[in-house]
């Protein structure tokens, strides 16, 4: 898995391309652990290249988005793939996470609230 990283405005885009699996789950989590302590709390995940979640990428974003809550901010997800996208909708995490098709729309939704 490759992770890119850019600041637009107050939110931190992670670009991610690959598989969001057992053995690359930690990599995320530990880059976005790193980015929570430092302060910045308004995350996106930009998944257009993101082919494959396993039940250790799904803990990963719920550990993102919990992190991120915890400092009175929050995460979204954009352009999932289809298959990603029905792996996050049979677990329910249309409930926990807002998921948008493009990364503009959902670093806007963070000025919108």
């Amino acid at each position: 898995m490759h992770i890119k990283e850019n600041k637009v405005g107050t939110v931190h885009v992670i670009s991610l391309s690959g598989r969001l699996d057992a053995q690359n789950a930690p990599l995320l989590d530990n880059r976005t652990s790193t980015t929570i302590s430092e302060g910045t709390t308004h995350i996106v995940l930009d998944m257009e290249k993101v082919d494959y979640i396993s039940s250790s990428g799904l803990r990963a974003i719920v550990s993102i988005v919990k992190s991120c809550r915890e400092k009175k901010g929050d995460c979204r997800i954009a352009n999932l793939q289809p298959a990603v996208y029905n792996i996050l909708e049979l677990g329910g995490f249309e409930n926990i996470i807002q998921i948008f098709e493009s990364t503009e729309t959902a670093v806007s939704s963070f000025r919108d609230r």
